[in-house]
C-alpha cells in the first residue's frame, strides 16, 4: 500500500483517495515544517503541524485510561480518557455518581453479611434491626410488617 502510494509525486490529491481507498488513517506526504511525514486522511493535514497537544489526547495516544486535569470540585484528579471527566464526579462510562452513603450501622453489617445489626429504636432503645429493612425488629417483622401490640 504504502509503496503505491509513495509512487506518486508530493501535494498530489490522489495520494489522498489512494489512502483512503485502502482504508489508512494517515499516508506520507511532505509538509514545509516538516519535510516528509505523515499526513492524516480524516483533515488532509500534516499530522504534526495539526496535532492535539491536550493531556486527553496525549493519554489516549499513550494507551491510558486516566490522566491528571482540574476539577472545579476536586482540584487536580484523574479524568477518564473515554469520557474526559472526573473521575471522582463521574464513573469511568461518564455516568455521575451517586452520593457517598454515611457510615452507619447498617451499612456496616450489610458489607459484612449480617442480617441484623443493634440500633436505637425511639421506642425500646437500643435492640436489633433488620439490614433488609432498617426497622426495629421489636416492632416489626422480618418481612417488615408491624407486630401486633403485646406480641415482642
Amino acid at each position: 500500500m504504502w509503496g503505491r502510494i509513495a509512487e506518486r509525486p508530493f501535494f498530489d490529491p490522489v495520494r489522498l483517495a489512494m489512502a483512503k481507498n485502502y482504508g489508512l488513517r494517515v499516508f506520507p506526504d511532505y509538509c514545509d515544517k516538516h519535510g516528509e511525514t505523515e499526513f492524516s486522511v480524516k483533515t488532509g493535514q500534516c499530522v504534526e503541524c495539526n496535532a492535539d497537544r491536550s493531556p486527553r489526547a496525549t493519554a489516549r495516544r499513550e494507551g491510558r485510561k486516566t490522566y491528571v486535569a482540574v476539577c472545579t470540585t476536586h482540584g487536580a484528579v484523574d479524568h477518564g480518557t473515554a469520557s474526559g471527566r472526573c473521575l471522582t464526579c463521574y464513573t469511568a462510562t461518564g455516568y455521575k455518581r451517586a452520593a457517598p452513603v454515611a457510615p452507619s450501622a447498617r451499612v456496616d453489617a450489610r458489607r459484612e453479611g449480617r442480617t441484623v445489626y443493634i440500633g436505637q429504636c425511639a421506642t425500646h432503645g437500643p435492640v436489633p434491626f433488620s439490614t433488609a429493612r432498617g426497622r426495629c425488629l421489636t416492632c416489626y417483622n422480618a418481612m417488615g410488617y408491624p407486630r401486633p401490640a403485646g406480641t415482642t
